[in-house]
């Protein structure tokens, strides 16, 4: 990630272009948290769980900055959009004051350009936040996104997101070690075991 932010600077250096500058956006806002993403153990730590003090603060800036060069044009398209929905969660003091209201949104925006099962699956969690976890479900139990996405596993996490937040703590359960089960990596799969493990507990958000 961190070459693949020198090499956007670069870009932006090179050609004066809305979307050059909205991946080079994109790409520093999502490498400002790098240091969040793992604990002392490699252990991996989700977004709503990370430290948001340890972000680097300047790598923020930086992304946000290159986010007001990139809407200067007034042509938005899709990792301006997606570095919008960046912006929104590094700015947010806490994972409970996200705007999730302006993500979903920006997710309204983004499934237009780029009609794909992942953004419809994040637009899905999005929506269950800013409207309710019921509706979240509803878009991601869709016939089509939930065929598309049935063996990976980041469509299994979002099931026992909303679940957890719906309050049905077996299905959580059910769908985060489905999770777990698809996760690529050791680390990912042990997190997703955890949070199998803990979602019984968990209070509806």
């Amino acid at each position: 990630l961190e070459e693949a932010v020198r090499l956007s600077d670069a870009l932006v250096e090179l050609i004066d272009d809305p979307e050059v500058y909205g991946l080079a956006a994109l790409l520093t806002l999502t490498d400002a948290r790098r240091g969040a993403r793992n604990g002392s153990g490699g252990e991996l730590i989700d977004l709503q769980s990370q430290d948001r003090a340890s972000w680097d603060s300047a790598k923020i800036q930086r992304g946000l900055d290159l986010l007001v060069a990139a809407n200067g044009f007034a042509r938005p398209g899709p990792y301006q959009l997606q570095a919008m929905i960046a912006a929104v969660h590094a700015k947010s003091p806490s994972a409970h004051e996200t705007d999730w209201s302006t993500i979903c949104d920006l997710y309204d925006g983004l499934i237009v350009l780029v009609p794909s099962p992942i953004v419809a699956m994040n637009r899905a969690v999005a929506v269950g936040h800013a409207r309710s976890p019921e509706e979240g479900l509803a878009l991601l139990e869709e016939a089509s996104l939930s065929f598309a996405l049935s063996e990976h596993h980041r469509f299994h996490a979002a099931r026992g997101h909303l679940f957890e937040l719906v309050g049905d703590a077996s299905r959580a359960e059910a769908a985060w070690r489905c999770a777990a089960a698809l996760a690529p990596s050791a680390h990912e799969q042990a997190a997703l075991g955890k949070r199998a493990a803990s979602c019984g507990t968990a209070a509806p958000r």
